[in-house]
């Protein structure tokens, strides 16, 4: 067993107020149902990591955050350009862990986009 070579990606086309927008016209039930159909386990420790603040709250902080950083870029990320689309990337090799710092918001950006997009039907 041995290393493999991991990435993230997340769209970067539209602005990120368009996603900004978004994020804060989700209920709760939305946020709820994308927990309930993401990979990402780390979000359920941010869910409850305040337990004065309720969850959904919690974890549209953290992608809000996650999404500047995404739109902010590193270092340890790379811009895309195919025809009209813009992607940011991230990634690297990894034992189980992360292969950089920015990786989990890249991962769950990208992942939530998806979610938006194909589950609520928000383009």
């Amino acid at each position: 067993m041995g290393a493999d070579f991991i990435y993230a990606v997340a769209d970067t086309t539209k602005p990120i107020q368009h996603w900004q927008t978004i994020l804060g016209e989700l209920n709760d039930g939305q946020m709820k149902q994308y927990l309930e159909t993401t990979h990402l386990d780390y979000l359920y420790e941010v869910m409850f990591e305040d337990e004065d603040e309720p969850w959904y709250q919690a974890v549209a902080e953290w992608l809000g955050d996650a999404l500047k950083s995404v739109y902010e870029g590193s270092r340890e990320t790379a811009t895309f350009r195919e025809n009209d689309k813009v992607w940011t990337l991230t990634g690297g090799m990894s034992w189980g862990d992360n292969p950089t710092d920015i990786f989990d918001e890249v991962n769950a950006v990208g992942d939530w986009q998806q979610f938006v997009e194909e589950q609520l039907g928000i383009k």
